[in-house]
């Protein structure tokens, strides 16, 4: 199974989870994407990927490089390890509805204050929710602001 993870901001967490599932799985082939700007080692193949807007937490996303990512990997799952209202949300779903339709799609949401998303980002988290097949939730709020 090929699982290809994005990220920007939770490097760590990201590293700890590839460790780890690399030692207890087997099976499980990973390619992680993060920014060019990141120094972390990974003992899987890693993306190193221009990042635009990286000072904001919804408005980053990756450079089309990331293109080759989708095309070349075609991975089974996709886990976006960022807001699912976040534009890496956004761009990660399209390309994986261009070039491996089949896979599935995991996010990650934190956001817990109904409403806090603003007009800008509501319709590519709408887009990004009713195609995702699960989402890692951090909290009962956050549970219950998705919902």
């Amino acid at each position: 199974m090929k699982i290809l993870i994005l990220t920007k901001s939770f490097e760590r967490e990201v590293t700890a989870f590839v460790r780890y599932a690399t030692t207890v799985a087997s099976g499980l082939h990973f390619r992680v994407v993060m920014p060019d700007s990141s120094h972390t080692p990974l003992p899987v193949p890693l993306s190193r990927r221009r990042l635009y807007w990286a000072q904001h937490m919804r408005a980053a996303w990756f450079s089309p490089a990331l293109l080759q990512d989708f095309k070349v990997f075609r991975p089974d799952i996709v886990h976006i390890f960022e807001e699912y209202s976040s534009l890496i949300a956004f761009q990660a779903v399209i390309l994986r509805n261009m070039y491996c339709p089949e896979s599935s799609i995991m996010v990650y949401a934190a956001e817990n204050i109904p409403g806090n998303v603003g007009v800008f980002f509501r319709l590519p988290a709408r887009y990004v929710m009713h195609r995702a097949h699960l989402a890692f939730v951090c909290s009962h709020g956050v549970e219950q602001v998705l919902v």
